[in-house]
């Protein structure tokens, strides 16, 4: 059987670490079977060329932060490597990431060599560290307007990105959402001897949260939370996994409050860590004010890890408040939440397991990854159709 053949193109990737990184992954590597993909991104470190044992990674141009030369950069030297390998490699389809930080280079490679185009739209078209669609600067929304309606198909992740394409092209841009998936692993140790090899006392109530520690995450919140509950009781300890431009503020906010025996910053965590802390933990929060979709909600989900998450269109949209997980609004209504439900211990299991039915149903990368396998290929097919009956009219003709 015939590999159909994907060019990807994505404005970030690993050595890169967040959902959209993550979801790219998943994705070509499940359906490394049924389908050969060549993937370029921008060089964040990493050998410029890589097979990983599932697909082939392109790193083409070093990064910038400056917004208007990015979008020029990322696109000159997507689509000069896409055209190189293009001629070489055939593909059947062009998959990219964001609209604007890729769709520029897969617009331009489609009309040229006449392949389909599917966009993933993941945040806000921009890819910007923004938690609206009105704080994208106004200048770019007629060019990503113009870049959608070029796609063979758009594809949403989540409600908050189905309000965006909406809004872009004002109800007429047609799409298909497919909901990211999440998994993990457990550590299998016991949870006695993980506690004492991290030095966490028996006895303490664990509540664990990791991510980028950027603003829009507003882990001042959840230490804020802490400080309060710590006003009531010493039996916790919270513990903030991850790294990023936040995490000198935090540990000033942390020593202010003199929390240091109650909250750790721990830092960038790898998976063999993020298993460990899994395992110990008996609930995973998050007061982030905005996620694209929620990978991280989802891996909770997978880990049987009780959720507690603020308030927002994705925590709404993948939480049923009280069934599968717990919203709140703010680090008062947390602090309480987290001294009232976390010895309930009842409770907290009917939490895990409904969060993990969640993940079993819904919200797992099997389901990602079948969904764009049938949606890639009705796209390749519905073109070859398009294109022999464009033909066939030329013929007549």
């Amino acid at each position: 059987m015939k590999k159909e053949r994907i060019l990807a193109i994505i404005p970030t990737y690993y050595p890169q670490c967040g959902g959209a990184e993550k979801a790219a992954y998943e994705l070509y590597a499940g359906i490394s079977k049924e389908c050969h993909v060549d993937l370029l991104c921008p060089d964040y470190g990493g050998k410029k060329e890589e097979f990983n044992g599932f697909f082939k990674i392109h790193r083409v141009c070093k990064t910038t932060k400056n917004l208007p030369f990015k979008v020029i950069k990322y696109q000159l030297f997507q689509f000069l490597k896409g055209c190189s390998l293009m001629r070489k490699e055939k593909y059947d389809l062009i998959h990219c990431h964001y609209t604007l930080l890729s769709g520029i280079a897969g617009v331009l490679l489609k009309k040229r060599f006449k392949v389909p185009l599917v966009i993933t739209e993941n945040h806000f078209g921009s890819g910007l560290e923004i938690c609206r669609e009105e704080d994208n600067p106004r200048f770019l929304l007629p060019i990503m307007r113009s870049i959608a309606k070029n796609a063979d198909l758009l594809v949403s992740i989540s409600k908050s990105q189905d309000m965006f394409l909406d809004s872009l092209g004002k109800g007429k841009l047609r799409y298909e959402t497919i909901h990211l998936g999440g998994d993990c692993k457990v550590s299998g140790v016991s949870k006695e001897k993980l506690q004492k090899s991290l030095k966490i006392p028996a006895g303490k109530k664990i509540i664990f949260s990791v991510s980028r520690l950027v603003k829009r995450k507003n882990y001042d919140e959840l230490i804020r939370a802490a400080n309060e509950v710590c006003k009531r009781r010493k039996d916790f300890v919270f513990l903030i996994g991850g790294k990023g431009p936040e995490f000198d503020t935090l540990a000033e906010l942390i020593k202010k409050y003199d929390l240091e025996d109650h909250v750790k910053l721990l830092g960038f965590l790898y998976e063999s860590d993020l298993e460990k802390y899994r395992k110990i933990s008996d609930v995973f929060v998050s007061t982030s004010d905005y996620e694209g979709a929620g990978v991280i909600y989802f891996e909770a989900f997978a880990a049987k890890m009780p959720l507690f998450a603020k308030r927002n269109e994705a925590s709404e949209e993948a939480i049923s408040d009280g069934r599968n997980g717990k919203l709140f609004d703010n680090y008062h209504e947390l602090a309480r939440m987290l001294t009232t439900y976390l010895d309930d211990k009842k409770k907290m299991e009917s939490l895990s397991k409904n969060g993990y039915k969640s993940f079993c149903d819904e919200y797992n990368w099997k389901r990602y990854c079948d969904s764009y396998k049938k949606a890639f290929a009705r796209t390749i097919e519905t073109c070859k159709k398009k294109d022999k009956a464009e033909k066939d009219t030329v013929k007549r003709r």
